[in-house]
């Protein structure tokens, strides 16, 4: 890619998006790499930036940025793939979880959504090239830490490589070149090497960007971070929002977001030895991102508690083409459980005239009337999910659709009132439309904003049994009468809610209704 844009801009160089610094931030979706200064909008149709109204080989280029489904790489991540030594302890098959390059890298194309997502799609976002260049750089470290101990990371195939197309001996499609070449040192020592990522300590804590700030908050040390930047007029505010940790230092030097990929010189390229080059290809001491072992095992993941602040954008595409039209829609209820993440919201009871604080007039374990809905024994709180927000009164649960009998998926969200113990809501999912006596298989998930999957019921099938059964999800779409969904979305909330006139309060019909979720947030 950086070849082929040279061929265009020779002195162009092909940058690397660290996406740690933006994770460690409270909603990462308002970093200024989402901002009209950089790859532009995030939220839906990117009409922002260098890739404004950019159009794709299957329609504009469209994001989601913080989609619950996926996450951003961490420090802990990154730190815990260098704790490995062999290429086949952080790849496919047989790398754990924990330590699984291809997982953490997979996590960001989902939390950026949109053509990002597919597999089949992904390239056709720019961002692709540089969240890939980081990916790169992550493996560079790795491969550096290898040498450190003796192993050859040029030789370092895994002998256990999965399918027959992950051989060292396949060929790749450049050439004749096989999988195996992708180890070569060819490409740090002839044609780019790494700067480093951007880092600060205490005796100086600046990070060279007026986009970054040195948090000396950090329990692992100081480390940049990504500022949050606020909405003004057409672009953003000429200053950046107070940081969300501590007073960080900002010194506006470069204005870098990204690290870059840097070209070797003549002169570099010359000198082979590897002691020599260390340096000039990472830039810094790789051991930066190495601590005492185990560390990283004691900081939970956070859910990403991303702002209500737009509508999910779908590509609507099927079998590579994306037309609005090939899809149908159907209503999805959603029964919401209160988190046992949010205990307090600051709505106190009040008892002669004295406000009582310890207490909260919303938490439903204080009452004995529903207590025993909602007890630590039935509702145990997850150590993985801290909420980086838990004032907040409003979330979401989110739902998609994947066709199991054809190549498309649509996402949705609902909101929902995080201070009731119970409440319910409906909205319209996407499917591709049966026609000519064939059906739409397809499979709805949903889930909280913590990746906590929601409990689907199906509408029973039997005669004179409306009731609903717990289900997988899965639903067969026909066009037979009375169909089951609306040819749009204008015609699916016709058919599943009552509106007698202009002037009676519209009633959801049930019988409309053929799936649902209940969300009771348990870790499964």
């Amino acid at each position: 890619m950086e070849n082929a844009l040279r061929q265009k801009v020779p002195t162009v160089t092909l940058p690397y998006w660290d996406s740690t610094m933006d994770e460690a931030m409270q909603d990462p979706t308002q970093s200024a790499v989402w901002t009209p200064i950089f790859a532009g909008n995030g939220n839906g149709l990117v009409t922002t930036g260098p890739f404004a109204f950019w159009q794709t080989p299957n329609g504009p280029l469209i994001r989601n940025t913080g989609n619950p489904g996926g996450r951003l790489i961490s420090i802990n991540n990154v730190i815990s793939v260098l704790s490995r030594s062999r290429l086949q302890d952080i790849l496919e098959p047989s790398a754990p979880l924990q330590t699984n390059l291809e997982n953490y890298h997979g996590d960001v194309h989902t939390w950026i959504g949109g053509q990002m997502e597919p597999m089949e799609t992904s390239a056709f976002d720019p961002m692709f090239y540089l969240h890939h260049g980081f990916v790169d750089y992550i493996w560079e470290l790795f491969r550096s830490q290898q040498r450190m101990i003796g192993i050859d990371p040029t030789t370092d195939y895994p002998q256990n490589y999965g399918d027959q197309s992950h051989s060292p001996f396949t060929l790749t499609g450049f050439g004749n070149l096989p999988n195996s070449f992708g180890l070569s040192d060819l490409f740090t020592s002839q044609i780019y090497t790494y700067e480093g990522n951007p880092t600060c300590s205490m005796q100086s804590p600046t990070c060279g960007s007026p986009y970054l700030a040195c948090d000396t908050s950090n329990r692992m040390g100081p480390r940049c971070i990504s500022i949050p930047y606020r909405a003004g007029g057409p672009g953003f505010s000429r200053g950046p929002a107070v940081p969300p940790r501590g007073p960080p230092v900002v010194q506006p030097m470069r204005p870098a977001m990204f690290g870059r990929k840097k070209r070797s010189t003549k002169k570099e390229k010359k000198l082979g030895k590897l002691q020599s080059r260390k340096k000039r290809q990472y830039g810094f001491d790789p051991s930066i991102f190495r601590i005492a072992p185990n560390v990283f095992l004691s900081k939970p993941e956070t859910c990403t508690g991303t702002w209500l602040s737009f509508s999910s954008q779908n590509t609507y595409e099927l079998n590579g083409i994306s037309d609005t039209r090939k899809w149908v829609f159907i209503p999805v209820r959603v029964v919401n459980k209160r988190s046992p993440e949010h205990h307090k919201f600051n709505a106190f009871p009040i008892y002669d005239g004295i406000a009582s604080r310890k207490n909260d007039v919303y938490d439903p374990q204080g009452y004995s009337e529903i207590g025993h809905y909602f007890s630590s024994d039935v509702m145990p709180s997850s150590a993985t999910c801290k909420d980086k927000s838990p004032d907040r009164t409003v979330g979401k649960v989110s739902i998609k659709s994947t066709g199991l009998n054809y190549h498309g998926n649509y996402e949705e969200y609902v909101v929902v009132d995080l201070r009731q113990a119970f409440s319910e809501t409906t909205t319209y999912i996407a499917v591709k439309v049966p026609e000519n006596g064939y059906p739409s298989d397809v499979l709805i998930m949903a889930s909280d904003s913590c990746g906590r999957r929601c409990r689907a019921y199906c509408k029973n099938t039997t005669k004179n049994d409306f009731g609903y059964h717990p289900c997988y999800g899965s639903l067969r779409i026909s066009d037979k009468y009375p169909l089951q969904y609306g040819k749009n979305y204008g015609d699916a909330v016709r058919m599943s809610w009552s509106v007698r006139d202009i002037d009676a309060i519209p009633q959801i019909l049930n019988e409309a209704i053929h799936i649902q979720f209940y969300c009771d947030h348990q870790d499964t």
